[in-house]
Protein backbone atom coordinates (compact mmCIF):
# COMPACT_ATOMS: atom_id res chain seq x y z
CA UNK A 1 0.00 0.00 0.00
CA UNK A 2 1.38 3.43 -1.31
CA UNK A 3 -1.56 5.57 0.18
CA UNK A 4 -4.48 5.53 2.42
CA UNK A 5 -7.55 7.68 1.78
CA UNK A 6 -9.12 8.73 5.25
CA UNK A 7 -12.61 9.81 5.21
CA UNK A 8 -13.65 12.23 8.13
CA UNK A 9 -16.56 14.58 9.33
CA UNK A 10 -15.60 17.77 8.92
CA UNK A 11 -18.20 19.23 11.18
CA UNK A 12 -16.75 17.39 13.71
CA UNK A 13 -14.02 18.49 16.45
CA UNK A 14 -13.07 15.26 17.29
CA UNK A 15 -12.54 13.56 13.60
CA UNK A 16 -10.88 17.18 12.37
CA UNK A 17 -8.61 17.85 15.18
CA UNK A 18 -8.06 13.75 14.86
CA UNK A 19 -6.71 14.42 11.26
CA UNK A 20 -4.80 17.47 12.33
CA UNK A 21 -2.89 15.35 14.56
CA UNK A 22 -2.40 12.42 12.09
CA UNK A 23 -1.15 15.18 9.25
CA UNK A 24 2.38 16.13 11.87
CA UNK A 25 2.88 12.24 12.73
CA UNK A 26 5.54 11.00 10.17
CA UNK A 27 4.11 8.86 7.76
CA UNK A 28 5.75 6.06 5.66
CA UNK A 29 2.52 6.64 3.12
CA UNK A 30 0.72 8.99 1.48
CA UNK A 31 -2.27 10.11 3.58
CA UNK A 32 -4.81 11.95 1.80
CA UNK A 33 -8.04 13.33 4.32
CA UNK A 34 -11.26 13.82 2.31
CA UNK A 35 -14.47 15.56 4.54
CA UNK A 36 -16.96 12.41 3.77
CA UNK A 37 -19.62 14.91 2.41
CA UNK A 38 -16.79 16.75 -0.46
CA UNK A 39 -17.91 15.88 -3.58
CA UNK A 40 -14.01 14.20 -4.29
CA UNK A 41 -15.17 11.39 -1.42
CA UNK A 42 -18.36 10.55 -3.05
CA UNK A 43 -16.40 9.77 -6.60
CA UNK A 44 -13.58 8.77 -5.17
CA UNK A 45 -15.77 5.92 -3.27
CA UNK A 46 -20.03 5.60 -4.50
CA UNK A 47 -21.96 5.10 -1.53
CA UNK A 48 -19.89 6.32 1.35
CA UNK A 49 -22.80 7.88 2.97
CA UNK A 50 -24.91 4.92 2.72
CA UNK A 51 -21.61 3.04 4.52
CA UNK A 52 -22.08 5.25 7.35
CA UNK A 53 -19.56 7.55 6.97
CA UNK A 54 -20.93 10.64 8.91
CA UNK A 55 -21.15 8.09 12.10
CA UNK A 56 -17.98 6.46 11.73
CA UNK A 57 -14.60 6.78 9.80
CA UNK A 58 -14.13 5.19 6.72
CA UNK A 59 -10.37 4.52 5.43
CA UNK A 60 -9.81 3.25 2.01
CA UNK A 61 -6.45 2.02 0.13
CA UNK A 62 -5.13 2.52 -3.08
CA UNK A 63 -6.17 -0.98 -4.03
CA UNK A 64 -9.90 -0.58 -3.15
CA UNK A 65 -9.85 -2.41 0.47
CA UNK A 66 -12.20 -0.30 2.65
CA UNK A 67 -11.66 -0.30 6.38
CA UNK A 68 -14.42 0.97 8.88
CA UNK A 69 -15.01 2.36 12.61
CA UNK A 70 -12.44 0.44 14.85
CA UNK A 71 -10.28 -1.21 11.68
CA UNK A 72 -10.22 2.09 10.22
CA UNK A 73 -8.76 3.52 12.88
CA UNK A 74 -6.05 0.50 14.06
CA UNK A 75 -5.41 1.01 9.57
CA UNK A 76 -4.78 4.53 10.30
CA UNK A 77 -2.50 3.95 13.23
CA UNK A 78 -0.49 1.44 11.14
CA UNK A 79 -0.25 4.26 8.81
CA UNK A 80 1.95 6.10 11.06
CA UNK A 81 5.49 5.43 11.84
CA UNK A 82 5.92 6.02 15.29
CA UNK A 83 1.98 4.16 16.22
CA UNK A 84 2.63 1.38 13.85
CA UNK A 85 3.59 -1.59 16.90
CA UNK A 86 0.33 0.13 18.72
CA UNK A 87 -2.06 -0.84 15.81
CA UNK A 88 -0.59 -4.43 15.63
CA UNK A 89 -1.54 -4.72 19.40
CA UNK A 90 -4.96 -3.45 19.16
CA UNK A 91 -5.73 -5.60 15.92
CA UNK A 92 -5.16 -8.57 18.21
CA UNK A 93 -7.81 -10.98 18.56
CA UNK A 94 -7.18 -9.95 22.26
CA UNK A 95 -7.65 -6.57 22.09
CA UNK A 96 -9.89 -5.97 18.59
CA UNK A 97 -12.95 -6.30 20.52
CA UNK A 98 -12.13 -3.68 23.20
CA UNK A 99 -10.76 -1.19 20.20
CA UNK A 100 -14.18 -1.80 18.91
CA UNK A 101 -16.44 -1.16 21.95
CA UNK A 102 -14.39 2.29 22.50
CA UNK A 103 -14.50 3.41 18.73
CA UNK A 104 -18.18 3.00 19.13
CA UNK A 105 -18.50 4.77 22.40
CA UNK A 106 -16.12 7.79 20.99
CA UNK A 107 -18.19 7.31 17.29
CA UNK A 108 -21.86 7.28 19.01
CA UNK A 109 -21.51 10.74 21.21
CA UNK A 110 -18.27 12.58 18.96
CA UNK A 111 -20.40 15.61 18.91
CA UNK A 112 -21.31 16.03 22.65
CA UNK A 113 -17.45 15.14 23.33
CA UNK A 114 -16.57 17.89 21.14
CA UNK A 115 -18.76 20.51 22.44
CA UNK A 116 -17.83 19.01 25.71
CA UNK A 117 -14.09 19.21 25.37
CA UNK A 118 -13.85 22.26 23.04
CA UNK A 119 -12.92 21.00 20.28
CA UNK A 120 -14.03 23.21 17.18
CA UNK A 121 -14.68 21.62 13.61
CA UNK A 122 -12.36 22.89 10.60
CA UNK A 123 -16.02 24.68 9.50
CA UNK A 124 -16.69 26.28 12.77
CA UNK A 125 -13.56 28.04 13.08
CA UNK A 126 -13.80 28.94 9.24
CA UNK A 127 -17.62 30.03 10.29
CA UNK A 128 -16.66 32.04 13.18
CA UNK A 129 -13.46 33.72 11.27
CA UNK A 130 -15.72 35.37 8.28
CA UNK A 131 -17.98 36.23 10.79
CA UNK A 132 -15.35 38.33 12.16
CA UNK A 133 -14.11 39.60 8.96
CA UNK A 134 -17.47 40.69 8.15
CA UNK A 135 -18.32 42.19 11.57
CA UNK A 136 -14.83 44.39 11.35
CA UNK A 137 -14.34 45.42 7.65
CA UNK A 138 -12.70 48.59 8.41
CA UNK A 139 -10.03 46.43 10.00
CA UNK A 140 -10.09 43.89 7.51
CA UNK A 141 -9.80 46.78 5.03
CA UNK A 142 -7.13 48.50 7.24
CA UNK A 143 -5.09 45.23 7.03
CA UNK A 144 -5.13 44.81 2.99
CA UNK A 145 -3.92 48.91 3.18
CA UNK A 146 -0.70 47.75 5.22
CA UNK A 147 0.04 44.83 3.01
CA UNK A 148 -0.20 46.86 -0.16
CA UNK A 149 1.82 49.65 1.71
CA UNK A 150 4.29 46.77 2.37
CA UNK A 151 4.30 45.52 -1.56
CA UNK A 152 5.45 48.87 -2.88
CA UNK A 153 7.65 49.83 -0.09
CA UNK A 154 9.58 46.23 -1.52
CA UNK A 155 9.25 47.37 -5.41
Amino acid sequence: MKMLTVFYDADCGICTGFRRWMMKEPAPLAIEFLPCRSRKAGELCPGLLQRGAEREIIVMADDGRLWQGAEAWVTCLWALRRWRGWSKRLASPALLPVAEKLCKLISTNRLTLSRLLHLRSDREIAGAVNKMAVACPHRTSALERAKLAVRKEKR
